[in-house]
């Protein structure tokens, strides 16, 4: 949360320097001024992070007119007669020249797979994008997108990096947006139907993973017993 603010607070300043953001760091992290085991594990972390993001940002320029940091998205649409809203907060987007706009999520943790993101498994960048060309992202214009990109802020050099979502396995993000957006609502319409169950866990990565409804469902007494039942008397 403290690195998604610090880079707030410097996505909206015309300074792109390292100064820059890593006084943007001291001013985000300024809230861990009395937790010194906190401060003194991230805030080493975010220095180590800051000259790599600047150096990304040298790359992000050509081109690049504007910068929309932490913006709110709200879609709205009917399914047989009934609303719905589909909201998302991007974390960054840029305006390019040309009139094409540029996603960036920051991700201190792992990142999807590209076949995951290309499958819808993992859609927050799709629907992102989606909403994106659908003007959902006021008042930016229902632009085409150059491109999605996931920014891994790793520990190590080694693992940072710049990475497209869905990466080869999408051909044109903007036609997987769409079809992601277009599934999205016919599952909606599939769940309207009073005789369709919802599923607690849907397409998990690995059996062991904890899913959001395990504890509705009773999964893991589920599961126990079945391990039970395989051992035998």
């Amino acid at each position: 949360t403290l690195f998604h603010e610090a880079l707030q607070i410097w996505n909206n300043q015309s300074d792109r320097s390292e100064e820059a953001l890593l006084a943007a760091g001291e001013n985000a992290f300024a809230t861990l001024s009395t937790n010194a085991e906190a401060r003194n594990f991230w805030w080493p972390h975010f220095k180590r992070v800051a000259p790599w993001l600047v150096e990304q940002e040298e790359k992000f320029a050509r081109g690049l007119l504007g910068i929309k940091a932490e913006s709110s998205g709200r879609h709205e649409f009917k399914i047989e007669g009934d609303d719905y809203v589909l909201t998302a907060r991007a974390d960054r987007i840029d305006v390019l020249e040309g009139g094409s706009l540029r996603l960036i999520d920051y991700k201190t943790g792992s990142l999807p797979g590209a076949g995951e993101v290309a499958q819808g498994l993992s859609p927050q960048m799709t629907l992102q994008s989606a909403l994106l060309l659908e003007g959902a992202f006021k008042p930016l214009s229902p632009w085409s997108i150059a491109e999605a990109l996931y920014i891994k802020i790793g520990r190590r050099r080694s693992s940072m990096k710049v990475q497209p979502a869905g990466g080869k396995e999408i051909a044109d993000i903007n036609v997987t947006a769409k079809k992601h957006l277009a599934h999205f609502k016919t599952l909606i319409q599939i769940y309207r139907g009073q005789d369709v169950p919802y599923l607690p866990r849907n397409i998990p990565k690995k059996d062991e993973d904890e899913m959001d409804y395990d504890h509705l469902s009773r999964y893991l007494e589920w599961q126990l017993v079945d391990q039970k039942s395989k051992a035998g008397p």
